[in-house]
């Protein structure tokens, strides 16, 4: 068995790398070698290697390195993953599937494969978190097969049904259902309380999630919104509300939110990106054909003024997975970067907010920022790519 090192790094790096490699038979039994190595590339030798066999380097997380699993090793991940009894092992092989979709080296039907057969066994809530969330996002850009929302849906049923009520497993799987199911009579029984599972607290986030997903669905207008809004006055309500007038499936308010999001100073940072984040969906295509094109020939940066859709806001507006890599990158060097000196404090916001908030009468459908809600996210740096390989 060959393990091979690609540099990662833009300048040549050798830098050594000691790890385990991990060798699952189709029972999910292991047997680890120990590796030191800083070359090109190195052997391992097993006392047996089954044609059946997953290969997986790095099955302790010991190195920084990027892993990249061979093909046959690949095809195993679906039936294998949930056999293996080491979560270690569990989150490295996710985090290699993760890492090829990006790169383009693992099949999103093989990645939708392994979540179908793999996710409902995972133990790991964090795993669930994670792809869940994953998945739901790269809807339209990698899972972008007919069926693939219908295959993840299910999936969240799934986990959904199995999950122990008011269990954090049971909420995983309801806000992952939300978002990906098409069911609209179920949100609705949900939003009305007569179906909703049993152990879950239905609060303001749960009822918005529900609002915006029948708003998506064309369920829902402007007029849901503002009930909704009523129920919800406070400023914690005013981010969700902005995200699902900019999910309502219609022309007229797909442009008014566009207006909004290029042309309105009166928002903050935080309404631009709530408003962006529900613009662009992958099932509302044909709806924002228009603003895409013109973000393309850059005729909405020459026609507007370019500090309102900046490149965070592209980014969080999803626009990516409809434009596709070649497309997004043009449009992103058309467009500023961060609108630094319009940033605002959170603290200001809220004051902004105290000062507007209607005591009485019917809260407008556009208020000011609730909060900070601040995002972690991983930097990643380039890497070095250990390989699994199998001689020939």
């Amino acid at each position: 068995m060959l393990i091979r090192r690609v540099n990662g790094s833009p300048v040549e790096v050798a830098r050594p790398h000691a790890l385990t490699v991990t060798a699952y038979d189709a029972q999910g039994q292991a047997e680890s070698k120990a590796l030191l190595f800083s070359g090109g590339e190195a052997a391992v030798s097993f006392e047996r290697i089954d044609p059946e066999d997953l290969v997986l380097p790095d099955s302790g997380d010991e190195t920084w390195a990027k892993i990249r699993l061979d093909a046959a090793s690949l095809e195993r991940v679906p039936t294998l993953l949930a056999r293996l009894g080491d979560p270690v092992a569990r989150a490295v092989t996710w985090g290699a599937l993760r890492e090829g979709l990006l790169d383009a080296t693992v099949d999103p039907e093989l990645f939708v494969r392994t979540i179908e057969q793999a996710l409902p066994e995972e133990s790991d809530l964090t795993f669930e978190n994670v792809l869940l969330k994953g998945a739901v996002f790269e809807l339209g850009r990698y899972f972008a097969a007919a069926g693939d929302r219908g295959r993840l849906s299910a999936v969240a049923v799934r986990l959904l049904e199995w999950a122990a009520p008011a269990s954090n497993r049971q909420l995983i799987a309801v806000r992952a259902l939300i978002a990906l199911t098409e069911d609209a009579a179920l949100l609705r029984g949900w939003l009305s309380g007569d179906t909703t599972p049993s152990g879950l607290v239905a609060d303001e986030d749960f009822r918005w999630r529900l609002t915006k997903a029948l708003c998506a669905l064309g369920q829902f207008d402007r007029d849901h919104i503002a009930a909704e809004r009523w129920r919800d006055p406070s400023s914690q309500g005013a981010l969700p509300a902005l995200r699902c007038h900019a999910a309502l499936p219609d022309p007229s308010s797909k442009a008014e939110v566009w207006r909004l999001i290029t042309t309105d100073d009166g928002l903050s940072n935080y309404e631009v990106y709530a408003l962006a984040e529900s613009f662009f969906r992958n099932d509302q295509v044909e709806l924002t054909a228009a603003v895409r094109r013109a973000l393309f020939h850059g005729d909405a940066a020459d026609r507007e003024d370019p500090d309102r859709m900046d490149r965070r806001a592209l980014h969080r507006s999803g626009v990516s997975a409809l434009l596709g890599r070649r497309v997004d990158a043009d449009a992103r060097r058309r467009l500023p970067g961060p609108r630094r000196p319009r940033h605002r404090r959170p603290s200001l916001d809220q004051r902004r907010h105290r000062r507007s908030s209607p005591g009485v009468g019917k809260p407008s459908p556009i208020q000011p920022l609730s909060r900070n809600r601040s995002r972690l996210r991983r930097a990643w740096r380039p890497l070095d790519t250990a390989s699994a390989g199998r001689r020939g």
